[in-house]
């Protein structure tokens, strides 16, 4: 027979937000409770007790165990975790505990002995607790539906330093998993310049999404708000907090438009902080007239799970590094005692290139003999393979090129950024023509003379944003001096 036992409970009212999910519908089929956002599903009416589909579980409290259903609960905080379970009629609960795994409780079903909380009262407002929850453990929970009606039952935690793994119930998502098991990329290069091995993403629809995965800390969490902010439009694009001790963030941000959210995006956090990828290498030929086969192995894997997503092998064929002198290929020197011009190939070249990969101007076989003190000027040109890519283009200048420019106050123009108005001021630096088909550049910058005549503070705090050719390349700040000078490549 039913105990009843009035209880007088005072409720706190705060805003919550959900899981509908429902529990399992044995011990051998547990389903997880996310204690930061609770659960919320719907109990059936009519089905047989635990102790008839679970038998040999040691049901304490429960004199009878009608319409059951199962849950675990993995301690991600250590400390007590009190909850509330409500319904619109009487419910009662049980919690067993604690497990090494969820395998090892579920393995268990049959056997469970070590009963942590326990109600059978007549209210349809229960408390269920756990004291002393350890990170890592496992603990299964039973509710069961006393009132046999079908009604609307939720759970949330109601105090306590302890939580659990909210990450079970929402796991962070591969926004795209899926790879192509080819690379795109060229199959032929140059050797000694940069190289991009690319394997494209088949599943993205062009729409940024990322996840927010961290926790509010075990102390002073009502103190923490974030946020996150687009670089480009200065939208607010997430946000939370204030948060709870011991509390996890798990935030899926997205499907966001690049042509109108940008894909840099600020996380900042306040206390009173694509496509596919693509791979930057260089691939060595330290030859010149000799290209070289290179396989490049290359696998993709799950962070979360480790598995490989997608695999394979690019084969490229590296030719010759640029020269930078004549005798990199070919030596021309005097020989008095045949009063001729001898010619030999250097490095890996050979005579036979002459005239195909590289040239020497005038032909020294063409030059009438002469026999006291042969002097001549001879020009060496790299002609590289035909059939190949033209690496003398790719390889840019021999020599840095250096490009000064400096703006002044009249140069910068009042602009709107991140959501404010007339809060910022640009200007342009022109290109300059030069520097051809140049793999990398060195940018040096600085300012002085930095002022706000209007700002209560001197400076008041400022940031500097870099684009070159649309794609931003630097953010720094606060900056609280009058000058500043960064370098970066």
């Amino acid at each position: 027979m039913k105990q009843k036992i009035v209880v007088l409970v005072v409720v706190l009212l705060q805003a919550l937000f959900v899981y509908s999910q429902a529990g399992g519908t044995d011990c051998n089929s547990l389903e997880p409770i996310c204690t930061d956002v609770g659960i919320s599903f719907t109990a059936s009416s009519g089905d047989p007790d635990a102790s008839t589909t679970n038998p040999g579980n040691n049901y304490g409290c429960l004199w009878s165990e009608p319409n059951p259903t199962w849950y675990y609960l993995e301690i991600a905080n250590s400390g007590d975790i009190q909850m509330e379970l409500n319904a619109a009629s009487d419910i009662d609960f049980i919690i067993w505990g604690p497990f090494n795994s969820l395998a090892e409780a579920e393995a268990n079903c049959g056997s469970y002995n070590n009963i942590v909380d326990c109600s059978y009262s007549i209210t349809n407002n229960e408390t269920p607790e756990i004291i002393g929850a350890v990170v890592g453990q496992v603990y299964v929970m039973l509710v069961t539906n006393y009132a046999s009606v079908v009604q609307n039952i939720t759970l949330t935690q109601s105090g306590g330093s302890g939580n659990t793994d909210c990450t079970i119930v929402n796991p962070p998502t591969s926004n795209c998993p899926e790879y192509a098991s080819q690379s795109t990329s060229a199959t032929e290069t140059c050797g000694n310049q940069l190289y991009y091995l690319e394997v494209p993403n088949t599943a993205c629809n062009g729409f940024v999404t990322f996840n927010i995965v961290g926790n509010y800390g075990s102390s002073f969490a009502s103190e923490i708000t974030w946020d996150v902010v687009s670089n480009t439009s200065g939208n607010i694009v997430a946000s939370g907090g204030p948060g709870t001790d011991g509390g996890s963030i798990n935030v899926v941000v997205g499907p966001l438009d690049p042509a109108v959210e940008g894909t840099i995006f600020n996380l900042t956090v306040y206390d009173s902080w694509g496509d596919g990828f693509n791979v930057e290498l260089t691939l060595e030929n330290n030859n010149f007239c000799t290209p070289v086969s290179v396989d490049l192995p290359w696998e993709i894997s799950c962070d979360e799970t480790g598995d490989i997503i997608s695999s394979g092998t690019h084969t490229v064929m590296v030719y010759p590094q640029v020269p930078t002198q004549g005798s990199d290929v070919v030596s021309v020197v005097w020989n008095s005692g045949t009063c001729s011009w001898d010619v030999s190939a250097n490095n890996d070249c050979d005579l036979l290139d002459l005239g195909t990969l590289f040239s020497i101007s005038p032909d020294p076989s063409s030059l009438t003999p002469y026999c006291s003190n042969g002097t001549e000027s001879f020009i060496v040109d790299y002609l590289g393979f035909s059939a190949g890519p033209n690496c003398c283009q790719s390889a840019g200048p021999l020599t840095p090129i250096t490009y000064n420019s400096t703006v002044n106050t009249s140069s910068f123009v009042a602009s709107n950024a991140y959501a404010g108005i007339n809060n910022a001021a640009y200007a342009v630096v022109p290109a300059n023509g030069v520097g051809g088909n140049a793999q990398s550049v060195v940018v040096d910058i600085s300012g002085d003379g930095y002022c706000c005549p209007n700002c209560s503070a001197s400076p008041e705090p400022y940031y500097v944003d870099i684009y070159i050719d649309g794609i931003q390349v630097l953010f720094q700040g606060p900056i609280t001096n009058t000058s500043f000078s960064y370098s970066f490549n």
